[in-house]
């Protein structure tokens, strides 16, 4: 039998099909098919609500964390440290000076590791679908 004989997949195994005798399924088969489709969906709802968990938790770490540096830049957290504690103690200065002169490399750092998390979620999210 060859498969360029036939226009379609179905005809092909129907035909294959017809060869064979047909046989009584095992005794309790449909009871194991119902229980491995339950645990399945199990799985599923369990994964899904992981996801959701680690989705909810990147969100509320990225928002305390930018809320928090927002803060701090928008206000003037660092003025006021240096206006009730001169210099503090001598590490203070150094501090703003890295800060002032690195802040875009800690920029770039910062939105490394957010691309680094969204790709990380993507590729859950992809394997998760090319499972089931």
């Amino acid at each position: 039998m060859n498969h360029d004989d036939f226009d379609n997949l179905d005809d092909f195994i129907d035909s294959a099909l017809r060869e064979e005798r047909n046989r009584n399924v095992p005794f309790g088969f449909h009871r194991n098919v119902e229980e491995n489709l339950r645990i399945a969906a199990a799985i599923q709802v369990e994964r899904s609500k992981y996801r959701l968990a680690l989705l909810i938790g990147v969100s509320f770490y990225t928002l305390l964390f930018g809320s928090a540096t927002l803060y701090m830049i928008l206000g003037a957290i660092f003025t006021s440290i240096g206006d009730t504690m001169p210099a503090f103690l001598s590490y203070y200065d150094q501090f703003s000076l890295a800060v002032s002169l690195w802040w875009t490399e800690l920029a770039a750092f910062s939105g490394l590791l957010t691309s680094v998390g969204v790709w990380t979620l993507y590729r859950l999210k992809d394997q998760r679908s090319s499972e089931f």
